[in-house]
C-alpha cells in the first residue's frame, strides 16, 4: 500500500498521486488517495480514509477507464476487482469522493500562456460509475471559480513539466469548502471528443466570461443485451443546433451496461452548438432523445 506523496515507482506512474503532496504545499486542496496493490490492502486503505463515501479507480496510461463509488466498505472487493482488471499498472487508487460540481480542464501543453479549457462534466444519474456523459463547454464562471481552476492547472502543469506529453486533463470538483484536485491524466493525443471540439474552433474560446458560443457533448445511452436497431440519427443530424451525431454501434453489436469509459464509447455521441452552455447541453439532449437504439435479451 502506498499513501499518498510516498515515493514509489508506481507512484510516479500516476500523476495525481506524483503530484499530491507538492501540489497541497503549494495550497491546492486534494482528495485523499491511497494507491493498493492487493485487495487487502484496499480495505486497509479504505480505512486510513474515514468513514463516508470511497472511489476506487484504475490507473495506468491515458485517461482512467474505470472509477466506481462505493457507499459501503464490504463493496471493496468487488470494487477492487473491476478497477484492477482496467488497471495497466499492478496497483489501483482508493480515493475519499468528494461531492460538487465536477469540471474537466483540458490543456494543450503545447501552447503557451497554457490556456485551459474547462468544461462542467454531468454523470450518469443513479449510478455508482462516475462515468461522464454529458460534456459542455465552455463553462460561464464567475471570476472565483474561474481564476481557482485556471491556478489548479497551470499548478498541475508546473508540476509535471519533467513530462513531456502535451496532452493534460485535470479533474477538480467544487465542494461546499471550494474546489478539491481529484485527478491529473497526461497523454500523447487529445481524446476522441475533444479533437473533434477542437475541430470545431472551441480551443480559441477564453473562460471566465459567457461564451459568444458554446458546444455539448451527449454521449448515447441504451438498454444492455443485442442491438436490433437504431433509429432517430437523421432526424437529430437534422437539428440546426446539431453539429455531429457519431454512432459507433451497429445492429448485432452486444452493449452492457455502462461502468466505465469504453463501455459508454462504444455508442457513440450527439454534438450540439448554443449560445449559452445551457442552450448546447439542451440541444444536445435533444439530439440524444430522438435517437432510439433497441436492444434484445442476448442469449448464451
Amino acid at each position: 500500500m502506498i499513501a499518498s506523496g510516498e515515493p514509489d515507482t508506481v507512484a510516479q506512474d500516476v500523476p495525481f498521486m506524483d503530484i499530491a503532496a507538492r501540489i497541497q504545499r503549494e495550497g491546492v486542496h486534494t482528495a485523499p488517495g491511497v494507491l493498493a496493490t492487493e485487495r487487502d490492502a484496499g480495505a486497509l486503505a479504505a480505512a486510513r480514509l474515514g468513514n463516508g463515501p470511497l472511489w476506487i479507480k484504475s490507473v495506468g496510461e491515458g485517461h482512467p477507464r474505470f472509477c466506481m463509488q462505493l457507499q459501503y466498505p464490504e463493496d471493496l472487493p468487488l470494487g477492487f476487482v473491476q478497477a484492477a482488471r482496467r488497471s495497466t499498472t499492478h496497483a489501483v487508487l482508493v480515493q475519499r469522493g468528494v461531492e460538487g460540481t465536477a469540471y474537466r480542464l483540458h490543456c494543450d501543453r503545447r501552447q503557451r500562456p497554457l490556456t485551459p479549457l474547462i468544461a462542467e462534466a454531468s454523470l450518469a444519474p443513479d449510478s455508482p460509475y462516475r462515468v461522464v456523459m454529458e460534456l459542455t463547454l465552455p463553462v460561464a464562471l464567475n471570476r472565483v471559480r474561474a481564476e481557482a481552476l485556471q491556478f489548479i492547472a497551470h499548478t498541475v502543469d508546473r508540476l509535471l513539466e519533467h513530462d513531456p506529453r502535451p496532452w493534460l486533463e485535470v479533474e477538480a470538483v467544487w465542494s461546499e469548502k471550494g474546489p478539491v484536485l481529484t485527478d491529473v491524466w497526461l497523454d500523447g493525443e487529445p481524446t476522441e471528443v475533444m479533437a473533434a471540439l477542437r475541430q470545431a474552433g472551441l480551443d480559441s474560446v477564453m473562460n471566465g466570461a459567457v461564451p459568444e458560443r458554446a458546444l455539448s457533448v451527449a454521449w448515447l445511452r441504451s438498454r444492455s443485451g443485442v442491438i436490433r436497431r437504431i433509429e432517430g440519427v437523421e432526424r437529430a443530424l437534422a437539428l440546426r443546433s446539431v453539429i455531429d451525431v457519431y454512432v459507433r454501434a451497429r445492429p448485432g453489436d452486444v452493449v452492457g451496461h455502462v461502468v466505465d469509459k469504453d463501455s459508454r464509447d462504444r455508442l457513440g455521441y450527439v454534438m450540439a452548438a448554443g449560445a449559452t452552455p445551457a442552450d448546447a447541453r439542451n440541444h444536445a439532449l435533444h439530439g440524444r432523445g430522438l435517437i432510439f437504439i433497441e436492444t434484445e435479451i442476448a442469449l448464451a
